[in-house]
């Protein structure tokens, strides 16, 4: 047992694990190639998407699979916002209630920084930040104002009206009820209803995420997964905690 864990600490055992790490993610991003070209490439025979896999390399198949994933995204988007804010794409921004102006540019910032946020300031350095300091110019940002929750509108539609109507665009949405196992211990279970096309996203997994020199801020760190199954590992090392999501 002993020599088990030393072999296991060794650079041959870290160099092993990360093979076998390396070997799933590129059978995982080839299936993902295939999955998602063929929901791209309308009318395409499988066997030619299979041709194509075989031309591309890891890194090219990697972004091909960005874009066909950044392209469902964009869409669902597109079909969440009129529902989201009952507006259609392209309309104008209401007027804001207390604010005057030009809103398609935030506003300037002040000439004093406030105490640092997030984890520069969990990283204990919030002794640097708590002291304002001078900025010589604002600092001008050229990208949309958004309206902070004060100012929001009320959501047209619930949760539920949302999660029906978008079912009712994609054909297919997902929903938590009792396990099918049968069993006491089994609890909830996550069912899609309707049917879904081939290479097709299927729901976002919310959470925190942290990257390795942040794994210290995790609750109960360093044994992150005491009472918390929601924990998710990404081939780049970044943990993902989706139980501050809760059930949304």
């Amino acid at each position: 047992m002993f020599k088990k864990v030393l072999d296991s600490l060794s650079a041959k055992g870290l160099r092993q694990r990360l093979d076998k790490r390396r070997l799933q993610e590129e059978l995982d991003v080839h299936k993902l190639f295939l999955l998602t070209s063929y929901r791209a490439e309308h009318g395409v025979e499988p066997d030619k998407i299979l041709e194509s896999a075989k031309t591309h390399t890891f890194e090219e198949q990697y972004d091909v699979v960005q874009q066909h994933l950044q392209k469902q995204v964009r869409e669902i988007a597109r079909q969440l916002y009129p529902i989201l804010t009952g507006r259609a794409l392209g309309d104008p921004l209401p007027k804001v209630s207390g604010l005057s102006g030009d809103l398609t540019h935030a506003p300037e910032e002040s000439t004093t920084r406030q105490r640092g946020g997030g984890l520069a300031f969990a990283l204990s350095d919030a002794e640097a930040a708590e002291t304002p300091k001078p900025i010589s110019q604002p600092v001008k940002r050229n990208m949309p104002y958004v309206p902070s929750r004060t100012h929001a509108e009320p959501l047209p539609y619930t949760l539920e009206d949302v999660a029906q109507k978008l079912h009712e665009m994609m054909g297919y949405s997902l929903h938590v009820g009792p396990s099918s196992i049968g069993t006491n211990e089994s609890g909830l279970g996550l069912f899609v209803r309707g049917s879904v096309p081939v290479g097709a996203i299927v729901t976002f997994y919310p959470g925190v995420i942290y990257r390795p020199p942040h794994y210290r801020l995790m609750a109960n760190y360093p044994r992150v997964d005491r009472d918390n199954p929601y924990l998710l590992a990404r081939f780049d090392g970044a943990v993902v905690d989706g139980k501050p999501w809760g059930r949304g």
